[in-house]
């Protein structure tokens, strides 16, 4: 039954489905978007708590729609929707970069702050010691000045 599904239940690929207000024009299955963060408006709204399960600058894939709709003050209309995390892509040092592993993530202290892998090192939403799952890794292996490392796609854990 839809209803009773758990906020916290994990989905096949073992990614966790966060039971969610999305604005109406991005309620359909399938939809990604990024969430940028709540407005200080939102801290007064009775619905603020499902809101504010989503971490900033995280991008998420809308994986279920329910017919139930609200009024808001920032986008007239939202919908609850289930979503779920998409995978990020990263670099990992080569001897991390193993599919099916779990690890804290590795944040890569770089000095070339002009290089063009940057944001694969330190991807935006992701923190330093975050628990991901190695998902695929990619068969191009990226040079970098100071060490091996290895572009791949993982999911993040609660």
């Amino acid at each position: 039954m839809e209803g009773s599904r758990s906020i916290s239940k994990r989905d096949r690929s073992n990614r966790m489905r966060i039971v969610t207000l999305v604005p109406t024009a991005l309620a359909r299955k399938g939809v990604s978007f990024k969430f940028r963060g709540l407005p200080p408006e939102c801290k007064s709204c009775r619905l603020y708590f499902l809101c504010s399960r989503l971490r900033a600058k995280l991008t998420y894939e809308v994986i279920g729609i329910r017919n139930v709709k609200h009024k808001c003050k920032i986008h007239e209309e939202v919908q609850v929707a289930i979503v779920r995390i998409a995978p990020i892509k990263v670099m990992l040092p080569s001897h991390a970069a193993i599919p099916g592993l779990i690890l804290k993530f590795p944040w890569i202290a770089c000095k070339e702050k002009t290089c063009p892998n940057i944001r694969l090192c330190k991807p935006e939403g992701l923190r330093e010691n975050d628990r991901v799952k190695v998902i695929k890794v990619y068969p191009t292996a990226l040079r970098c000045r100071y060490r091996e490392l290895k572009l791949a796609l993982v999911s993040l854990l609660p």
